[in-house]
């Protein structure tokens, strides 16, 4: 459906997923401070990143749905 999303982003975005979810709920328990925005805006930026100039926007908002 979009092409600017390959396979492997959204692989990698559900192996992440998981990982930082463990890492969010760990360090809210330790100091009542949520992480979850700032963890979604760094991997949105990654995957924009990763995509390239020209896929970046739609491939970062696409694979990012956290």
């Amino acid at each position: 459906m979009f092409n600017q999303v390959k396979w492997y982003y959204v692989i990698i975005a559900y192996a992440l997923g998981p990982v930082l979810g463990f890492a969010n709920s760990y360090g809210t328990g330790l100091t009542d401070i949520n992480m979850g925005y700032n963890y979604g805006k760094i991997a949105l930026f990654v995957f924009a990143a990763w995509a390239g100039k020209g896929n970046g926007v739609i491939a970062g908002l696409v694979v990012v749905p956290w």
